[in-house]
């Protein structure tokens, strides 16, 4: 698959565990696939968890990553938890990219293209994220969104 998603573990002395997603953003997502050897550029750490981890611990909490890290434990975080509280619904999610399918692009987040179109103004919807261009894709995509989208491309909506 070109998308790989999950929980994140990490093995810190000797013990697995997962990293709460307190403070968790693109920045750590990026150092994660990395170090997974999927692309950096593209990678989302959603604010939601989706799937909890199969360890009952956290062995990190508020990592810190600029996104240039090597390895996850190049971040400044804190560890081992003792009193701290995490459940396991609050626990890292990662989606990473094939780096054979995903290259940096010298994009803006949340700037917004057309593809693919006719003219400037028709095609399909990109959207930066983490210095990658990716589609947008929804089930629930409306008349409404489409405007959104003219309106930032400089087009007229009635």
């Amino acid at each position: 698959s070109s998308q790989q998603y999950g929980a994140v573990d990490v093995c810190l002395n000797g013990a697995w565990g997962s990293i709460c997603s307190d403070y968790w953003d693109n920045n750590d997502a990026s150092v994660i696939c990395r170090q997974l050897g999927y692309s950096p550029y593209g990678a989302l750490g959603p604010a939601v968890t989706q799937t909890s981890s199969s360890t009952p611990s956290h062995n990190i909490i508020d990592l810190n990553c600029t996104g240039q890290e090597s390895s996850i434990l190049d971040c400044p975080f804190n560890g081992l938890i003792g009193q701290y509280s995490c459940s396991n619904t609050r626990d890292a999610n990662v989606y990473c990219q094939d780096s054979n399918l995903v290259t940096y692009n010298n994009c803006t987040d949340g700037q917004m293209r057309l593809v693919n179109g006719s003219n400037e103004y028709q095609g399909r919807v990109e959207v930066c994220v983490n210095s990658a261009w990716g589609t947008v894709c929804s089930t629930s995509w409306s008349s409404t969104d489409a405007k959104v989208v003219c309106r930032y491309m400089g087009a007229l909506t009635i």
